[in-house]
C-alpha cells in the first residue's frame, strides 16, 4: 500500500528545505567574514601593542640613563654632598640640575631630586599636570614619592618599582649618591589615558602588577580579569585582549579592543549580506505563494467542501469565498456551493424531524411518571370533600394546579431557579397533605444562583425520588437543597447537592445510575431520572456532570454540575 501525502506540506517541506540551505551558506559565508575581521582586529591590537611596548621601553631607557648619567658624571649633583657649601654655592648646584631636570622631564611622569633635608627640586610634564597647573594633589604625589625613594633599601636602587602615590600610581627608578636620590618616575595613569585619547580605535592600556590592575582606565568590566594570568591574545565577552610582560619593569601591559570595531571593517560586506538574505528570503516566498496558489489552492478548497459535506452536524452552509481567474475553478465552485445548499436544507429537515420525535418521547415519559400522582391526588382531595376539610383543600387545589401549570410547561426550555423551587415547595406542600411520613425540605441558596436558568424539575424529581423509595415507614425525612455558584476553570458553573437521610440508593441502582448499564426506557422505576437526564443531554451535550453516591451515615446524594446561565441570557443553549 503506498503512503499517503500531503501536497501543500510537501511543498512547505520543499521549499524550507531550500530556503533553510540558502540562509545556511549566507550565514556560513557572514561567520567566516566576521573570523576573517576579528584575526584583523587581533592584528590590530598586536601592532598597537608592540608601538606602545616600544614607546615605554624607550622612554624608561631614557630616564634610566639620565638618572645614572646625573648621578655617575654630575659634578654639580655630587657636590652637593658635601658639608661646606656656602647657601649661595648650594642655590647655584640646585639652578644649574633644576635646568637639567627639567629638559629631561617625560611628558607623562616627573624627575625629583631629593635628600635627607627635603625635596630639593622636582618637575611634572606637561601630560600629568592638570590643565598645565601644578596643584595641591601634585605637591602630594611629589612628597610621597620622596619618602618612598628615601626609604628604599639600597640593593633596589638601580631598578624600577611601582608606587601609589596619592592620586597618582608611578613607575619610578632612583640612583643616588650618600644621601642624595634623583628619581625619574611615568605617570601610569595618564599613559593609559593618553593612549585611549590618541587612538581611533578605541584602544585601551592596563597596566598589572603581581595579578592586579594598576590602571583602570575607565571600563569597569576589566576588574572582573585576572591580571598578569594570560600572555599573548584571547577573547572575552565583547572584547580583544592582548597581554605582555616587563619582567625587569616588574609590570605587564595589557591592550583592550572593542570587537565593536569590527564594525568598521565589516559593515559594507554585512549589509550586502543582509540584502542578500532578505532578497534570498522574499524570492523563496513569492515563488511558494506562487505555487501554493497554482496548484495548492484549488485542491485546498475542494477538500474543504468534502469534510463539509461529510460533516453530520454542518451548520453554516459552506461555500468558496471568492471568484478566481481559472475557469475550471470557478465551474467547480458553483456545483459545489449548489450541492452544499442542498445537503445543509436536507440536514436541517432531518434535525427538525428527529427532534420533534425526542421532545414528543420526553414529554411523553413525563406524562407516564404523573399517572399515578394525577390520580392520588383526586383521591386525597375526595376524601377531604367527604370530611369538609376545606381549608385543606383549598390549598391542594392550588398546589396541585400550580404543580399541573408547570410540568406542561414545554420540557426542553430553561427556566429561572426560582420558579423551580416554587414547583418544588407545591410538590411538596401535596405529599405533606396527602402522606402520613413527615417530609422535612431545607433549603440553602446563595442569591446569585436564584437568577440561573435550568431544566424543569431538575429538584423536584429527586424530592419525588427519596419520597417514593427512600423513606423509611412514618419516621421523619429530611430533603436537603443545597444550589450556589463558582468558577471552575474559567467558567461560570451552577452547582446543585441534593441529600436525604434516608435509606440511600441499592449498589445494583448506583451502578447503573453512575453511567451503567441503563434500564428499560418503559421501565417503572426512576423513569423521571431518565427523563431529566435526557433532557440534559439534549440541553447541555455534554457539558454537565450527574453523580449518585450515598452518604456516610446513608442517604441518598446527588452532585449537578450546569453551566451558569441567566435570564438575560435566554432559555436554549
Amino acid at each position: 500500500m503506498k503512503k499517503v501525502y500531503s501536497a501543500r506540506r510537501s511543498l512547505i517541506r520543499y521549499f524550507s528545505l531550500l530556503l533553510a540551505l540558502a540562509l545556511t551558506l549566507l550565514l556560513a559565508f557572514g561567520v567566516y567574514s566576521h573570523w576573517i575581521y576579528e584575526r584583523q582586529l587581533r592584528y590590530c591590537s598586536d601592532a598597537a601593542l608592540g608601538l606602545y611596548r616600544s614607546s615605554l621601553l624607550t622612554e624608561t631607557d631614557r630616564l634610566a640613563a639620565f638618572n645614572q648619567r646625573i648621578s655617575a658624571d654630575s659634578s654639580g649633583f655630587r657636590r652637593l654632598t658635601a658639608a661646606n657649601l656656602t647657601q649661595t654655592e648650594r642655590l647655584s648646584l640646585q639652578y644649574h640640575l633644576k635646568e637639567l631636570i627639567n629638559y629631561a622631564a617625560p611628558d607623562a611622569g616627573l624627575i625629583l631630586l631629593c635628600g635627607d633635608e627635603g625635596l630639593l627640586q622636582y618637575t611634572f610634564g606637561p601630560k600629568t599636570l592638570y590643565q598645565g597647573m601644578l596643584t595641591y594633589r601634585h605637591q602630594e604625589a611629589a612628597r610621597a614619592l620622596r619618602t618612598v625613594c628615601l626609604e628604599l633599601p639600597g640593593d633596589q636602587l638601580n631598578q624600577w618599582h611601582v608606587a601609589e602615590c596619592g592620586a597618582f600610581t608611578f613607575l619610578f627608578n632612583v640612583y643616588a649618591y650618600k644621601n642624595l636620590r634623583i628619581c625619574s618616575a611615568l605617570d601610569l595613569d595618564t599613559i593609559a589615558s593618553d593612549s585611549a585619547s590618541s587612538s581611533q580605535e578605541n584602544i585601551r592600556l592596563f597596566f598589572d602588577q603581581n595579578g592586579r590592575f594598576l590602571t583602570e582606565n575607565g571600563l569597569a568590566e576589566e576588574k572582573k580579569l585576572d591580571a598578569g594570568s594570560f600572555e599573548a591574545s584571547r577573547r572575552m565577552n565583547d572584547c580583544i585582549l592582548t597581554r605582555t610582560s616587563f619582567p625587569f619593569l616588574g609590570i605587564g601591559l595589557t591592550c583592550f579592543m572593542p570587537v565593536q570595531g569590527i564594525w568598521q571593517y565589516s559593515r559594507i560586506s554585512m549589509v550586502v549580506l543582509g540584502i542578500l538574505a532578505a532578497v534570498c528570503i522574499a524570492v523563496f516566498l513569492h515563488s511558494y505563494r506562487l505555487m501554493d496558489h497554482i496548484l495548492i489552492y484549488p485542491l485546498q478548497q475542494v477538500s474543504f467542501l468534502s469534510r463539509q459535506l461529510s460533516s453530520v452536524d454542518a451548520g453554516a452552509m459552506p461555500h468558496l469565498e471568492e471568484k478566481d481567474q481559472v475557469e475550471e475553478l470557478n465551474t467547480l465552485r458553483e456545483s459545489l456551493n449548489s450541492l452544499a445548499a442542498q445537503k445543509v436544507r436536507l440536514q436541517k429537515q432531518s434535525d427538525d424531524i428527529e427532534s420533534e420525535k425526542e421532545h414528543a418521547l420526553l414529554q411523553y415519559y413525563q406524562l407516564q411518571t404523573r399517572s399515578h400522582f394525577f390520580l392520588n391526588c383526586l383521591k386525597s382531595l375526595y376524601s377531604m370533600l367527604e370530611t369538609r376539610d376545606e381549608a385543606r383543600m383549598k390549598t391542594m387545589i392550588i398546589a396541585f394546579s400550580n404543580h399541573l401549570r408547570f410540568i406542561f410547561h414545554d420540557n426542553l426550555s430553561l427556566v429561572p431557579l426560582r420558579a423551580e423551587m416554587d414547583e418544588v415547595k407545591d410538590y411538596h406542600r401535596i405529599i405533606s397533605m396527602d402522606s402520613r411520613q413527615p417530609l422535612i425540605l431545607t433549603e440553602e441558596i446563595s442569591p446569585e444562583a436564584e437568577k440561573c436558568l435550568v431544566p424543569t424539575l431538575i429538584v423536584q424529581t429527586f424530592l419525588e425520588n427519596s419520597y417514593k423509595y427512600n423513606g423509611r415507614g412514618r419516621e421523619v425525612l429530611q430533603f436537603i437543597v443545597r444550589i450556589d455558584r463558582l468558577e471552575y476553570e474559567g467558567k461560570a458553573r451552577l452547582r446543585i447537592r441534593l441529600s436525604d437521610d434516608g435509606l440511600g440508593y441499592p449498589e445494583e441502582t448506583l451502578k447503573w445510575l453512575n453511567g451503567g448499564e441503563a434500564p428499560s426506557a418503559f421501565d417503572q422505576y426512576h423513569i423521571g431520572i431518565n427523563n431529566l437526564r435526557r433532557r440534559m443531554a439534549i440541553l447541555y451535550g455534554g457539558d454537565y456532570e450527574l453523580a449518585f453516591f450515598n452518604g456516610l451515615s446513608g442517604g441518598a446524594n446527588i452532585l449537578i454540575s450546569i453551566p451558569a446561565r441567566e435570564e438575560n441570557e435566554g432559555e436554549k443553549p
